[in-house]
């Protein structure tokens, strides 16, 4: 399932899956993995935030939000 949403706060987007999950905690350790953490950096780069929530057996659920960007200044 993948629902998004934009608020006064930004945009987000939440993934979701009833498949075999795995274990969170033993991913985020595990070495030469670049895919969740690269997600994680840039987002954070960007003010963002990445939360994930999974177990083996549970399903996965991913969500993903971005901050608005300020207006920009007008121009005299």
């Amino acid at each position: 399932r993948l629902v998004g949403w934009r608020d006064d706060d930004g945009v987000a987007v939440r993934v979701e899956d009833r498949g075999a999950g795995f274990d969170v905690a033993a991913e985020a350790a595990r070495p030469g993995g670049f895919g969740l953490f690269s997600v994680r950096e840039r987002l954070e780069l960007a003010g963002g935030r990445f939360h994930i929530e999974s177990a083996p057996g549970a399903g996965t659920r991913v969500t993903l939000s971005v901050p608005s960007l300020p207006p920009a200044p007008e121009s005299p």
